[in-house]
């Protein structure tokens, strides 16, 4: 007779028995049990109990407790089972991805409720405040600063004054919104144009602009414009003048 315990020999039961007597861990399956035996030498565990002669019944109970103990097994296996390496970094990226998903959910709560505002939806006054601050910002973001034709700046006020009109309409600004864009964008020589008079700030938008051009534009374009003119009808006097034939 082999030394080695087999689970074809003995019953889970007779197992389990002699796993007691020992005062060894008698759960799990039955191969479990007959491993956990073996490792015992055979001069301290025995030879065991006599081998089993089960009935059908008795042996289909065992498969039973068997497939049990089996699953028992597996269970605490997982449960005990370390962490795959990178499980924390993961769980972080989770989070990031968790938290730009709510960025998101926001940038489409603000972009229904510009919607809303352009169709005449009832908002709330909070909302279109919030709304039209992130607007203003947007524009002061994309727009220059205008400086009034100071030396070495090469600015245009007829340029800036375009840009001004076409930043203003695609963040539709409004009313006092126009003008804390153009106060925001106003410095050293154009600032001072805009505080020199009080009737400036209650200029409809479109009339201060028109203002700020006159006064802005380059006075050498007109000296310039003279002075071509005064060049081309020298130019055509001469011409006259040397087509005229000498008298004898």
């Amino acid at each position: 007779m082999s030394d080695l315990v087999g689970t074809e020999e003995f019953s889970a039961a007779q197992l389990r028995g002699w796993l007691e007597s020992l005062n060894l861990p008698k759960g799990g399956s039955k191969a479990a049990m007959a491993a956990r035996l073996n490792e015992i030498p055979v001069e301290l565990r025995g030879q065991g109990p006599p081998a089993a002669e089960t009935c059908e019944n008795e042996r289909e109970d065992e498969a039973a407790a068997d497939q049990d103990s089996t699953k028992s097994e597996r269970k605490e296996k997982n449960e005990k089972a370390p962490q795959a390496p990178g499980h924390n970094n993961n769980h972080g990226e989770y989070r990031a991805e968790v938290e730009m998903l709510k960025l998101q959910v926001e940038l489409l709560k603000l972009q229904s409720e510009r919607e809303k505002e352009g169709r005449g939806e009832n908002t709330t006054p909070a909302a279109n405040n919030d709304a039209s601050v992130m607007l203003l910002n947007a524009a002061k973001d994309m727009l220059p600063t205008y400086h009034g034709n100071i030396s070495g700046n090469n600015d245009d006020v007829t340029t800036w004054i375009a840009q001004f009109k076409a930043i203003a309409k695609v963040n539709k600004l409004k009313d006092e919104k126009l003008l804390m864009l153009l106060m925001s964008k106003l410095k050293n020589k154009a600032l001072v144009w805009l505080h020199s008079s009080p009737e400036h700030m209650s200029l409809p938008i479109d009339q201060l602009l028109n203002v700020m051009e006159d006064t802005f534009h380059p006075k050498e374009s007109k000296l310039l414009l003279r002075r071509k003119f005064e060049s081309r009808s020298w130019a055509r006097q001469r011409q006259s003048v040397a087509g005229i034939p000498h008298s004898h």
